[in-house]
């Protein structure tokens, strides 16, 4: 779990990296549709990156009353 943490944490940086050198691209359709997309990957990452859900917080704890 740590490992794909420090993994995830490293593909952000790297977005990050891309984005600040297609920065100083123009703002034409092309650059937003990119934005866009790493917009999302950002989202789908940071939600990847939040653990488990609620629900899932029982895994491997089974009750054998």
């Amino acid at each position: 779990m740590v490992q794909q943490m420090e993994e995830m944490c490293e593909t952000i940086h790297k977005l990050n990296n891309e984005f600040v050198g297609i920065k100083k691209l123009s703002r034409s359709h092309l650059w937003r549709k990119w934005y866009n997309c790493c917009i999302i990957m950002r989202s789908k990452l940071k939600s990847l990156m939040l653990g488990p859900t609620p629900l899932d917080n029982n895994h491997g704890h089974d009750d054998k009353a």
